[in-house]
């Protein structure tokens, strides 16, 4: 198992994953330096991603890192012989159109995903030959990571049986299967994965040997996306042309940072006997027009210091937000027995300017 750093680099969790037997799946120089920092041996490190740097990609190597190739540079850093000590064990990443192994399932359509190396055009064939001419180079993994809508077994079973393929075809020998991840998250999950399991291993045993080949995944959403809330307070109440607008605390920049979704799982506890409002749009503090975070119908009337909470926020909300200048980062804080602990406070206004004041 690899925690998907990207997903939430807040150095507790971090932390917590590697206390609970995680490796870090890191996809930049930045986050294999941070969970070095924070305790993860180089051999505990599972390194993805396609602009890793050269010198920190020769020091995952060597320090045994699961290190997976993705760009035809990173193939020439290793033709160049950037390290003549061997073997060196790597991994190469798949391009995937998922469309063509699970139709529908695509979240790219028919182009398919933009990473790794093409099994179609010959690059995934080519790519293998180049590095079996190194004598210093083993391909030891293959690493198949790709999003699908319904994030269900059977798209996990088909990337399985397509690594399967890929051995036999160009009979290679592979310490490990990376299915990466893209698991389901959130609740009702209380099944999900022992249905991953078995879709997962049946398949695999079809073409691995357990005691040979382990099967790696880096679950971040999966399971960062369920435990986080968001507690924001109303700041203002008002009525434009019949919509009830409710300025709050919150915003998209922090809670949808794609600004793809429409609702969320907002909670409130308000005094009994407050009226029923038809409309009530909930909108974020900036000064954006489409900073606006859904709709309630129906519900108990806020009003000014009401707070509410938006659950399951966890998974890329603390790393996947702007530093908007209107408003700094929010606190973070961890609930236990004793009452909440402070993670980490609000970033500086310094800190988002880069520079210090006189």
């Amino acid at each position: 198992m690899g925690y998907s750093v990207k997903t939430n680099p807040l150095s507790w969790m971090v932390r917590r994953a590697k206390q609970e037997g995680y490796f870090a799946e890191v996809v930049s120089d930045y986050e294999y330096e941070h969970a070095i920092k924070l305790g993860f041996n180089k051999n505990e490190i599972i390194f993805n991603g396609p602009i890793k740097g050269y010198e920190t990609f020769c020091d995952a190597l060597r320090g045994g890192s699961y290190v997976n190739v993705d760009s035809w540079r990173e193939v020439g850093w290793l033709e160049d012989g950037i390290l003549s000590e061997g073997p060196l064990r790597v991994g190469l990443r798949v391009n995937i159109n998922l469309d063509t192994l699970v139709p529908g399932e695509s979240r790219t359509g028919a182009s398919g995903s933009r990473f790794g190396f093409c099994v179609e055009n010959g690059d995934f064939a080519r790519a293998v030959a180049r590095l079996r001419r190194l004598s210093s180079v083993e391909i030891d993994g293959l690493h198949l990571h790709v999003n699908s809508l319904t994030r269900q077994p059977k798209v996990f079973s088909a990337l399985v049986d397509y690594a399967g393929e890929l051995a036999e075809q160009n009979q290679l020998q592979v310490s490990y299967v990376d299915l990466g991840g893209g698991f389901f998250g959130g609740y009702p999950n209380l099944s999900a994965y022992e249905e991953y399991a078995e879709a997962i291993c049946c398949e695999m045993r079809r073409f691995f040997s357990p005691e040979k080949t382990t099967l790696i995944v880096e679950p971040g959403g999966a399971i960062q996306a369920t435990p986080v809330s968001f507690h924001a307070k109303v700041l203002d109440v008002k009525d434009v042309r019949g919509e009830r607008i409710v300025v709050t605390q919150a915003s998209r920049v922090w809670l949808d940072p794609t600004m793809s979704k429409s609702s969320h799982r907002l909670s409130f506890d308000l005094p009994k006997g407050r009226r029923r409002v038809s409309r009530q749009l909930i909108c974020g503090f900036t000064c954006m027009d489409t900073d606006r975070l859904m709709l309630l119908e129906d519900q108990p009337e806020l009003k000014v210091g009401d707070c509410l909470t938006f659950d399951m926020v966890g998974a890329y909300t603390y790393c996947f937000n702007p530093a908007f200048f209107i408003e700094v980062r929010p606190r973070f804080y961890r609930r236990g027995a004793n009452g909440c602990v402070l993670l980490e406070g609000r970033n500086r206004l310094e800190d988002i300017r880069g520079c210090e004041y006189e």
